[in-house]
């Protein structure tokens, strides 16, 4: 008497899958337009750089690797990115207005006897906001990241670094000059 009915359980079955069909596909739309949003966006970063010619110098670098160009660029920091004489570069304390695909603006931050010595109070970490526009419809776009500078602390000479090289190698030619007395 009171039976399933198999075509009305069918056909909410099927109205039920077809609604998740239809919220999956919107969803893979949507994430579509976003990747391809931020494919064709600015990629603003900044870092510091060692110099290849000379690793002791340290630079401090605003790039844009995307494939537009970023509008009203502005950065803060905490503490303040200022180089070891107390200055900031103006890109810092300014911000850029236009940063074309591919470009990257370069300053002098400072010496890693400078800026690594421990007696000197340049701080070695830094919390960056990076914010910036693409010029489209009043898309903006913004990252926090952290800046350190003691990655470099291993590979590049410091005050403290040479001073330990100097006393290994002055152990070496006292060594040396035993043995050859020896002889």
């Amino acid at each position: 008497m009171y039976g399933i009915d198999w075509v009305a359980t069918g056909q909410m079955l099927l109205v039920v899958i077809t609604a998740i069909y239809v919220w999956l596909t919107n969803k893979a739309i949507e994430e579509t337009r976003k990747a391809r949003i931020e494919e064709g966006s600015p990629q603003i970063v900044l870092y510091f750089e060692l110099d290849r010619a000379h690793p002791n110098l340290i630079y401090l670098v605003l790039e844009n690797y995307g494939r537009r160009p970023g509008y009203h660029v502005t950065l803060s920091s905490s503490p303040p990115l200022v180089s070891p004489d107390g200055t900031a570069a103006r890109f810092v304390s300014e911000g850029v207005q236009f940063l074309p695909p591919g470009q990257t603006l370069r300053t002098l931050f400072g010496t890693s006897f400078e800026v690594l010595d421990e007696s000197n109070p340049v701080p070695l970490d830094y919390e960056v906001e990076i914010a910036y526009g693409d010029g489209r419809d009043g898309m903006g776009y913004g990252h926090k990241d952290t800046l350190s500078l003691r990655d470099f602390q291993d590979i590049i000479w410091t005050p403290s670094s040479v001073e330990y090289s100097l006393e290994r190698i002055g152990k070496e030619l006292e060594s040396l000059r035993t043995a050859l007395e020896r002889h």
